[in-house]
């Protein structure tokens, strides 16, 4: 896989965690289960995504990948959602 697709599906997947972590309004999130939350896709929803990482202050991503994989992802992401990024790597298995 070229290493710009892999940057790429690796951002969108930055973005779908942030989905897990972040939480949509206190009405919505208060009823809804987290997976109902990831599943949103009100036209609103990357906005909701945005914020509500805001509101937690950072996004921990856990990954495998090597530093120089993805330090350019993280610093995109970081320059663009302005969301700290904490990332832990280990082994695929210490992922899992």
């Amino acid at each position: 896989m070229p290493a710009t697709a892999m940057r790429k599906r690796v951002f969108a997947a930055l973005l779908a965690c942030a989905s897990w972590v972040v939480a949509a309004p206190e009405s919505f999130a208060q009823t809804r289960t987290l997976a109902e939350l990831a599943d949103y896709q009100g036209p609103d929803r990357l906005a909701k995504l945005i914020e509500g990482a805001r509101k937690e202050g950072s996004l921990s991503l856990y990954t495998s990948r090597v530093a120089e994989d993805m330090t350019p992802v993280v610093e995109a992401f970081t320059k663009r959602y302005t969301v700290e990024v904490q990332v832990w790597r280990g082994s695929n298995r210490a992922v899992l």
